[in-house]
């Protein structure tokens, strides 16, 4: 998706992956990151601040 977005005219996206966001969260000082789907192209995700 990403390939496709580079190629679009909607602005600066990018569709960060699981990793991605666990290492954004774990190194923004949060822990226990909890995933959750809302539906087929939304997710939640919480975590505790330390």
């Amino acid at each position: 998706m990403n390939l496709f977005i580079s190629r679009s005219h909607d602005g600066d996206v990018h569709i960060y992956s699981r990793r991605e966001i666990t290492s954004l969260i774990l190194n923004a000082g949060f822990i226990n990151p909890v995933y959750g789907r809302i539906s087929s192209t939304v997710c939640i995700i919480t975590a505790r601040n330390r």
